[in-house]
């Protein structure tokens, strides 16, 4: 009986926490994408998130200010961008 009762608890605790990560971008709104910060390219300009909703790269240009935030940053990450010439450009990151 007790399993009875907490299988679909737990099956609908588990499907709120998956869908709540999957619409994060979604739900931040318009020129956002929430993810995890997995490269930072000093280099190159640019630092990459494994996004939230689709599970693929992005990668963002971005100052040197903006790329120390995003290599100091743990867990999940808000950043704001702006369309410049065919690229995506990094104007905040929350975390």
């Amino acid at each position: 009986m007790r399993r009875k009762i907490l299988m679909p608890i737990l099956a609908t605790a588990v499907l709120m926490s998956v869908s709540a990560t999957g619409w994060a971008c979604k739900m931040a709104g318009d020129h956002k994408h929430v993810g995890v910060v997995t490269k930072v390219d000093q280099v190159a300009g640019t630092f990459t998130i494994i996004d939230a909703e689709t599970n693929k790269p992005i990668v963002f240009s971005a100052d040197r200010k903006m790329l120390s935030n995003a290599e100091h940053a743990q867990g999940q990450v808000m950043v704001s961008y702006e369309n410049r010439a065919k690229h995506l450009v990094a104007v905040d990151i929350n975390y």
